[in-house]
């Protein structure tokens, strides 16, 4: 967990995804739902890009990685991300499962277990640290 030390901790929203953010007319207006906000390493932040938003909108996912590292993202960048999209996979699966208990529903774990093969599938297996939607679309540009 070398990737883990000596980070200093900055404010996180901790579920910035496209349904946290607010637009009127087409322009930004707003972040939303800050319920889950904490302090950590600032890359952690990403980790709902691998768990809504690269499903809602790729290009959206890979501005805002490419925004944040300034259009130059370095390796320790995406080792961290598929660092923590693995680490999201548990506790997704965990949320879940107590979400269908509520509702009594199992359509929330149908959504987790689609979720968790696509990262899986995003990362083959987690042998790569660059998603495969994130390369995709880098190459087509």
């Amino acid at each position: 967990m070398d990737l883990m030390k000596n980070v200093e901790p900055s404010f996180q929203h901790d579920d910035y995804h496209p349904a946290n953010i607010i637009v009127d007319e087409g322009t930004f207006g707003g972040v939303i739902d800050f319920n889950r906000c904490d302090w950590g390493d600032p890359i952690h932040d990403f980790y709902k890009t691998a768990l809504f938003s690269r499903n809602v909108s790729v290009p959206f996912s890979v501005g805002q990685i490419d925004g944040y590292n300034g259009g130059n993202v370095p390796d320790e960048f995406w080792k961290k991300y598929s660092l923590y999209a693995a680490m999201s996979i548990v506790p997704d699966i965990v949320w879940s499962y107590r979400y269908s208990i509520h509702t009594g529903t199992s359509e929330q774990i149908e959504r987790s277990q689609r979720t968790i093969r696509t990262i899986l599938s995003d990362h083959e297996g987690f042998e790569l640290d660059v998603p495969l939607w994130y390369r995709e679309l880098k190459e087509r540009a």
